[in-house]
């Protein structure tokens, strides 16, 4: 596997600060594997996997 690039990133809500919405960009890393070419993303335990 080789490091490919960042999908784009996923705005995550989270709590409220001072009355302002806090929204979290999450990029997550993808993977390429070197023989086959097929393209895998990092998992995260942030998000459920499709969110």
């Amino acid at each position: 596997m080789i490091k490919y690039d960042f999908q784009n990133p996923s705005k995550i809500p989270l709590l409220e600060q001072a009355g302002t919405p806090t929204l979290l960009r999450l990029k997550k890393r993808r993977f390429q594997c070197k023989n086959c070419r097929r393209v895998t993303v990092a998992k995260t335990s942030i998000v459920e996997k499709n969110h």
